[in-house]
């Protein structure tokens, strides 16, 4: 089942909270957060359970990431528009980077890059090499 425009609204002001928060390696909270981290933290605080798994703290965390959309997910043809509360995977599978789509016209991607904070700017599809979009089930 697909979210409702009410839960994708409530996904994106959940993501919006995180603007600001500093990036810190396998975060999940205001305190610190990294990309894989806003995707999940956004997604719980708008009041869905996502059981991750168990964390790998010596490295990057990719293949994680993945198995955990692929378990809540559907893959988007990445020929087809994402839309809001979806999430965009690039680079995979050693490295990867993710954003949550906003809304907007045009969108905007809200995503936590290395080293930085949280950030919201317009989706950029030539960004890299889109690996996967993903629309929550």
């Amino acid at each position: 089942m697909m979210l409702t425009d009410e839960q994708r609204v409530r996904v994106c002001a959940a993501a919006r909270a995180y603007k600001g928060t500093p990036w810190m390696a396998h975060g999940r909270d205001h305190r610190g957060i990294d990309c894989n981290g806003l995707i999940v933290m956004s997604f719980r605080d708008a009041g869905f359970e996502i059981d991750e798994g168990i964390p790998n703290y010596r490295g990057i965390d990719s293949r994680r990431l993945v198995a955990t959309l692929r378990k809540y997910c559907n893959r988007v043809i990445t020929n087809i528009p994402p839309i809001p509360a979806d999430i965009v995977v690039y680079g995979v599978p050693d490295e990867a980077h993710c954003v949550l789509i906003v809304d907007g016209d045009p969108l905007n991607a809200i995503h936590c890059p290395l080293n930085r904070a949280v950030v919201e700017s317009r989706f950029d599809h030539a960004r890299g090499k889109i690996r996967g979009i993903y629309r929550w089930r």
